[in-house]
């Protein structure tokens, strides 16, 4: 049996649900675009396609994106879709080009995607290749320092098999 200190406690959580299905805004945070168009941000010119922009908004709808740690992948689908908002990037993929950092509301240039990479791009003349080939060439290469853990690694094997072969 119900007491009716326990009706009255149902009866105000029932309330208090329909208030909050009937505020819209009380339903979902704002959107990204609208967040980034008052800051002044030319997204637009960064996130080029619907289905970008959509990726963008949709996202903003389950997680703060006006963090100056967040960067997503708005290439790769919703399901895939790299984001990480904890000062770490995710992995470059071949379309690095559209590597985006959503507080500045503009895509990684191929300069920042080499330095992600470990590379120095004042080592390496970008004018002989386009644009596009860049940002796969850096989206396909492994991190410098990746690369040497692994390489130290597989040296550890090889000496350890010599020894005791």
């Amino acid at each position: 049996m119900m007491t009716n200190r326990f009706k009255v406690q149902r009866h105000r959580l029932l309330l208090a649900t329909r208030a909050v299905h009937k505020n819209k805004t009380l339903k979902s945070p704002e959107a990204y675009l609208v967040i980034a168009a008052r800051k002044g941000l030319r997204v637009n010119e960064s996130a080029t396609s619907p289905s970008q922009r959509s990726t963008l908004h949709l996202l903003s709808q389950e997680r703060v994106l006006m963090n100056k740690d967040v960067i997503l992948g708005v290439s790769q689908s919703l399901g895939r879709n790299a984001l990480r908002d904890d000062g770490l990037v995710g992995a470059l993929a071949c379309g690095c080009q559209q590597m985006f950092a959503p507080y500045f509301g503009k895509s990684l240039s191929i300069q920042q995607c080499m330095v992600l990479q470990g590379m120095d791009p004042s080592a390496y003349d970008l004018n002989i290749v386009s644009e596009t080939e860049i940002f796969r060439l850096v989206g396909n290469a492994m991190c410098v320092p990746a690369v040497g853990i692994m390489m130290a690694a597989g040296m550890q094997l090889l000496r350890a098999e010599i020894r005791f072969g």
